[in-house]
């Protein structure tokens, strides 16, 4: 999903998330044309059953007016040694998660150069990350599935038709088997791009009537380290923009970070003596609704062996479905 809030003269901030159905739906894919960076709308950018549209996108980059007044040599000579601390590039890219990283990659096969990532952490993935002390083997704490043989087949392709370790054991999709979407992406996206870690993002800047002294989007980290750019584009989580982590200025419209709601949610493993449970089952029904969701599986099917690795639950709730969960849970 992405939306786009105007900074006049051209430029702007666009905001990205990436989105996997858990219901097995594809994902809402935009319009090639919807995807042209300049577009100027408020509206969420979602064609449901399009077509994947082809890695090819119209990047815009703006004239030097011929006619630079000295304010405007001055203005560019202060901004200049603002750079130095940081640098100046074509394209940033506010988070290294799917999206992110997503993104990057595309622009650079796309043929557009100096595109940084500024990620707070000091990890690439977002939600993607990765446990592997509990088991011996990669648990996914943020998502797991891959949602249909059409989505595989894209992964093998931006891969360069590596093959990718996943099952389909009945009852519970396609899942990564001794892999994950951390190493995926570390393997066949992140090498070549430019991720700067540990500077997490506080403020956007971008030009408008009462910012004279912009005449490119300024980008600020809590390290001071301060990027400038024509085009910005922000894929932090939906949560971070809600809690005003990054202040935009000037300040973008409401409808861009308060167009769904943000459920709490819970993953949680559980290691049991005996095999008690299906495959895959929801404590209660329905398993999903509009107010919350609930799914438990059998996690030994990502083990490089389910056969001979303990008895694995793994839980995923979220939204009223948390209520009543201790924020502590003890062993019973």
């Amino acid at each position: 999903d992405c939306l786009f809030q105007d900074g006049g003269r051209r430029k702007g901030v666009v905001f990205c998330e990436a989105r996997l159905r858990s219901a097995g739906g594809r994902p809402g894919w935009a319009e090639q044309e919807e995807m042209r960076f300049g577009r100027s709308t408020n509206k969420s950018i979602e064609a449901e059953g399009q077509p994947y549209p082809p890695p090819k996108y119209h990047f815009v980059v703006p004239n030097k007016l011929s006619n630079e007044t000295a304010s405007t040599n001055h203005r560019q000579t202060r901004q200049q040694t603002r750079r130095a601390q940081g640098g100046n590039f074509q394209v940033i890219i506010v988070g290294a998660g799917a999206a992110g990283m997503g993104a990057a990659y595309r622009l650079t096969n796309a043929g557009v150069s100096n595109v940084v990532i500024l990620e707070a952490t000091g990890n690439l993935g977002g939600r993607m990350q990765v446990d592997t002390q509990f088991q011996g083997y990669p648990l996914d704490l943020g998502p797991s599935y891959l949602p249909g043989d059409w989505f595989y087949r894209e992964l093998r392709t931006l891969a360069n038709g590596a093959t990718l370790r996943t099952t389909n054991p009945p009852g519970a999709g396609i899942v990564w088997q001794d892999y994950s979407y951390n190493q995926y992406f570390t393997e066949h996206i992140a090498p070549g791009l430019d991720i700067r870690y540990n500077c997490a993002v506080t403020s956007v800047d971008y030009p408008s009537s009462n910012q004279p002294d912009l005449d490119e989007i300024r980008v600020e980290c809590a390290n001071g380290q301060v990027y400038f750019a024509p085009y910005v584009i922000v894929t932090a989580s939906l949560k971070v923009l809600q809690d005003n982590d990054i202040t935009f200025n000037p300040p973008v419209s409401s409808n861009l970070i308060n167009h769904r709601p943000w459920w709490p949610g819970l993953k949680i493993f559980f290691q049991f003596a005996n095999k008690f449970y299906d495959r895959s089952f929801c404590p209660g029904f329905p398993c999903y609704n509009s107010l919350g969701e609930q799914l438990f599986w059998d996690g030994s099917v990502s083990a490089p062996n389910p056969n001979q690795v303990p008895n694995l639950l793994v839980g995923y709730i979220c939204g009223n479905r948390l209520d009543g969960i201790p924020a502590s849970l003890s062993p019973s």
